[in-house]
Formats: structure tokens, C-alpha cells, sequence
């Protein structure tokens, strides 16, 4: 965990996307949220696991509820907060996260240089594993 306390600290003061870049090519997260080896559903008739998909939308980008500009929740039309995402938008988020192989000759490396070469990637697209479709609905 200390190694991802370092990614976050590195990250702190830059922006959004190299600090989610950081995260996902942290072995460590990569294990817990089991999107290492993560197939597509062609590989082998089940869905891509979703954590990962999940942990990006709740904590990284949209967050749970959509917001006023004062930070208030906004209400739905039965007064319940609005949603930022849907089940589908996890799916259709988790299909991205596909593929994700370790790279065994950077992982096997020590914790400083594992964490230098995560810089440029420990982890490899497998293309066999990758799902293969547009993701259009991301947005």
C-alpha cells in the first residue's frame, strides 16, 4: 500500500489524468481490483469484471450523484438525488479495462524500480484478451 500511497503523492498537485494513469499501472490496484487479466466476453462467455469500471466512475471522474454548482445534490423528479451513471455506463466502462496482462519482466523488478517502470507501462495489452469493439457510449 505504500506504493500506492507514492502514486497518489506524486500525483497530488498534477492533473486528473496522468493520477488515474498512475493508478491504473499500479500493480497493486490492478490485483485488488481485478482487472489484471481481465477478459473480453468473446475470450470466454462471461462479462469483463467491473470493479475497476466502477471505481473509475465513482471516485476518479463523475462521482455518484450530479451536482449543482453550489455542490448540492440535483433532485430527481421524485426527489430522489440524480444518478451520474447507470449499470450499463459500469458495462459498457469495464469493457475498456480488457486485456491488462503484467508485463513478468517488470514486475519482478524492486519496488523503486517497479515503480519507475510503471511510468512507461508494467502492464501489457494482450490482444487476445482486449475486447475488440468500439466503445461508443463512453463518453
Amino acid at each position: 500500500w505504500v506504493q500506492y500511497l507514492d502514486v497518489l503523492s506524486v500525483g497530488a498537485f498534477g492533473n486528473c489524468f496522468d493520477v488515474l494513469k498512475r493508478v491504473t499501472y499500479s500493480p497493486q490496484m490492478a490485483q485488488y481490483l481485478s482487472y489484471q487479466g481481465n477478459k473480453a466476453y468473446a475470450v470466454e462467455g462471461t462479462n469483463p469484471d467491473q470493479n475497476y469500471a466502477r471505481e473509475v466512475m465513482q471516485l476518479f471522474s463523475t462521482g455518484l450523484y450530479v451536482l449543482n454548482m453550489d455542490g448540492t445534490q440535483v433532485m430527481d423528479d421524485d426527489g430522489a438525488p440524480k444518478e451520474t451513471y447507470t449499470s450499463l455506463d459500469i458495462f459498457s466502462l469495464a469493457r475498456a479495462w480488457t486485456g491488462f496482462t503484467a508485463d513478468q519482466s517488470v514486475m519482478d523488478r524492486g519496488n523503486s524500480q517497479q515503480q519507475a517502470a510503471a511510468q512507461e507501462g508494467p502492464y501489457k495489452i494482450d490482444p487476445v484478451l482486449r475486447d475488440a469493439f468500439p466503445k461508443t457510449d463512453i463518453e
